[in-house]
């Protein structure tokens, strides 16, 4: 896996996704948030990785991450269909 530097445009999916483990084991939610919904909009789609992912434990019971988790499957749907 190549990571891409800080200041490149193209982020990898996974760069974007472990971003928001790292955010979201810190307890930062809006964060692992923005970075999930980037990942999403980059092509990561294992919305089961998310719900394995221990390092989400730490913010899986917030309303704002409960109420993502519900709207990224749509979003999912939505970018497949383009």
């Amino acid at each position: 896996m190549v990571l891409s530097s800080p200041g490149d445009p193209n982020k990898s999916k996974e760069r974007i996704y472990f971003t928001a483990r790292l955010y979201a084991s810190q307890g930062d939610v809006l964060n692992a948030i923005k970075n999930l919904d980037d990942a999403l909009k980059n092509g990561f789609s294992d919305l089961e990785a998310i719900q394995k992912e221990r390092d989400f434990d730490r913010i899986r019971q917030d309303e704002r991450f409960i109420e993502f988790m519900k709207s990224a499957g749509a979003l999912l749907e939505k970018l497949e269909s383009r």
